[in-house]
């Protein structure tokens, strides 16, 4: 979806980049190839993107200038296939100023710290001791989809590479009795 956004959008003056949120950067390597995307896709296996720009949902859009200042920003939920996303993001592009949707609360400070213990678990091979401190930060920050998906993710690869089930997670929330 992005990338045909992206070539329908070429003659903009902007730097498209996308960010992934991802303890299995391997697995994101795929991704490009699989999904004939040209932008460059960085890795955030830690989620400091979440911790500095405080978000606990994806996916998400920030249009950044070339100065850092954000311009545009749309916590949880952002997709370019429809509005008001889209129109937003053109909107700012072509310098009107949009007030977009609200942020997500912070992430929980301890959640966050055990997040990273698991990171680091994982790193080291010991999936199942990365899955027991993430399901412990979980428990901490319940609203955190980044830490509920990393879970998801490991637990479940083929429901997320090279595209994400979205039918899955549905009914997944809805075995864990989940309803926001």
């Amino acid at each position: 979806m992005w990338q045909s956004w992206v070539e329908e959008h070429r003659n903009l003056e902007a730097q498209f980049v996308a960010i992934a949120l991802d303890a299995v950067p391997e697995r994101v390597g795929q991704l490009p190839e699989a999904q004939g995307v040209s932008f460059p896709i960085l890795i955030d296996k830690d989620n400091s993107l979440g911790e500095a720009y405080r978000f606990t949902a994806v996916p998400n859009a920030f249009l950044i200038d070339e100065e850092g200042i954000i311009r545009y920003a749309r916590y949880g939920g952002f997709s370019i296939a429809d509005d008001p996303g889209r129109s937003e993001l053109l909107a700012t592009l072509a310098g009107e100023e949009v007030h977009a949707a609200s942020r997500t609360s912070p992430p929980n400070p301890e959640a966050r710290r055990i997040f990273k213990e698991g990171q680091e678990a994982l790193e080291r091979g010991e999936h199942d001791a990365a899955l027991g401190l993430w399901r412990e930060a979980r428990e901490l920050d319940p609203d955190n989809w980044i830490i509920r998906k990393q879970i998801w993710s490991v637990e479940h690869p083929e429901l997320f590479y090279p595209a994400i089930d979205k039918d899955w997670q549905t009914e997944q929330l809805k075995r864990e009795g989940y309803v926001r």
